[in-house]
């Protein structure tokens, strides 16, 4: 079987996804085609699953309440029921260009390094959004809000870029 497949049964066993299963299945297949080869290798089904998870319960509160959302965390058992050593970010923004390039400076600004991003555009009905998952150095409370201030404002000049680039190509 395919390590979607386990992943897909590792999200199963662990979490309650009730009818969702079919939207879940798709969601991961797009998000896993954006996955670093390298990492796929390097972690369990388990690990997938677990990561994933996060990114879709993400996805799903940005559909629900039609609002962007900037999470960070450092995933631990009691809570997640898995644990990392590094600060995860799940981001689900509408879909701009330039997006991931400006998540990268800013983390780059910031000096926090980066050690996983993948990133996927997935449509809905509101339009395209980015979904972004990331593992970043261990950030300190005060560092993770710092750096969600810093990206929000970024992301927030991008977009205005980018509107005034459409408006300049018409």
């Amino acid at each position: 079987s395919s390590l979607h497949d386990n992943v897909l049964t590792t999200i199963s066993d662990h979490y309650d996804v009730g009818d969702s299963v079919e939207a879940l299945g798709a969601f991961l297949n797009k998000v896993h085609l954006a996955w670093p080869v390298e990492e796929m290798h390097d972690r369990s089904a388990e690990d997938h699953g677990h990561c994933l998870y996060g990114v879709w319960l993400a996805f799903q509160k940005a559909l629900k309440t039609q609002e962007p959302i900037m999470s960070l965390k450092v995933p631990s058992v009691e809570e997640e029921g898995w644990a990392c050593h590094r600060t995860v970010m799940h981001l689900v923004w509408p879909d701009s260009p330039f997006l991931v390039d400006t998540l990268r400076m800013t983390l780059n600004e910031l000096g926090i390094s980066l050690h996983l991003l993948a990133s996927a555009v997935i449509a809905d009905e509101s339009g395209d959004r980015a979904v972004v998952y990331a593992e970043l150095g261990l950030l300190t409370d005060q560092e993770g809000d710092d750096f969600k201030v810093v990206l929000s404002s970024a992301l927030a000049e991008l977009a205005r870029v980018v509107e005034d680039y459409h408006k300049l190509v018409k």
